[in-house]
């Protein structure tokens, strides 16, 4: 069965099916209409609108309602400084160690650092690096935040295929998440540390923004470089937005292994932005 639906997968239009769902979910909606259209969905997906900053009847987009804020202090940090925590809602799919250069995509499938962050500079913070992977589902809170203080050194916008990053296709898909369209972060972490993390697109996903003060950085192969002046972001500052749903992958430099995850940090489970997802290694 899941060979019949992954055809279906394949032979879909994923592109035009995109631009054309972004359109839609762009398109003004008469107030009169908000309440209902948005409290549909919600209840389909199991999305949870109480949550959000503003009344549903104020968006006047269904992409507006999508990509809501939550309300103040709906999602206390509760990482420590000295480890890292959930930059978004969303179910923890993968953590582990970089092994021989690859991070598990899935059982038995596998991709490299340097084809997730679109670079041929060979990557050697990220050999025994820790990395984790967050899918979002269409129910979930679609801001993403840092996970960590950083200074943020590049950026880049790559273009790709539109698979779903469901768990179907994460199976199916040879490197996913290396031939989707994404969009990578490098940042420096207080303590010297390097870190990355990436915004991986999807079908029907209409677009990934980014959040003020970092720059729009527009269109496929687009980089910025911070050259002398990188941008500095605290634990918990919003870093970019997914129009729809898709996953946010993570590597952060750890060759001392100094950290461990967290111990809510369970692969399988659903996680909260701000939750711990590392803590210094307990000593013996």
């Amino acid at each position: 069965m899941d060979g019949v639906r992954f055809q279906a997968i394949r032979l879909l239009p994923r592109r035009r099916l995109t631009r054309l769902l972004g359109r839609l979910a762009a398109m003004k909606v008469a107030p009169a209409a908000r309440a209902t259209l948005y409290g549909a969905f919600a209840a389909a997906v199991g999305a949870k609108p109480e949550e959000a900053e503003s009344p549903m009847a104020s968006y006047d987009s269904f992409d507006a309602f999508f990509t809501r804020r939550l309300k103040p202090g709906l999602r206390p940090w509760s990482a420590a400084d000295d480890g890292a925590g959930m930059p978004c809602d969303g179910r923890l799919d993968q953590l582990g160690r970089v092994r021989d250069g690859k991070l598990i995509q899935a059982k038995g499938m596998e991709f490299g650092p340097q084809g997730l962050l679109g670079t041929d500079i060979p990557l050697s913070w990220a050999n025994d690096a820790w990395f984790v992977t967050i899918y979002l589902s269409p129910a979930d809170y679609h801001r993403v935040h840092m996970p960590v203080a950083g200074q943020v050194t590049e950026l880049r916008r790559m273009g790709g295929e539109l698979w779903p990053v469901n768990a179907l296709s994460v199976r199916q898909v040879d490197r996913l998440f290396e031939v989707n369209e994404r969009l990578s972060a490098q940042f420096t972490m207080p303590d010297g540390r390097r870190a990355a993390m990436v915004m991986v697109a999807a079908t029907v996903v209409g677009g990934i923004g980014l959040a003020p003060p970092l720059p729009p950085v527009e269109g496929a192969g687009a980089v910025w470089h911070a050259s002398d002046a990188p941008i500095s972001l605290g634990p918990n500052d919003e870093f970019g937005t997914f129009h729809i749903g898709s996953t946010v992958v993570m590597m952060f430099e750890d060759a001392e292994q100094r950290w461990e995850p967290a111990p809510g940090a369970v692969v399988g489970e659903k996680v909260r932005l701000g939750e711990p997802l590392f803590r210094l290694r307990a000593t013996p």
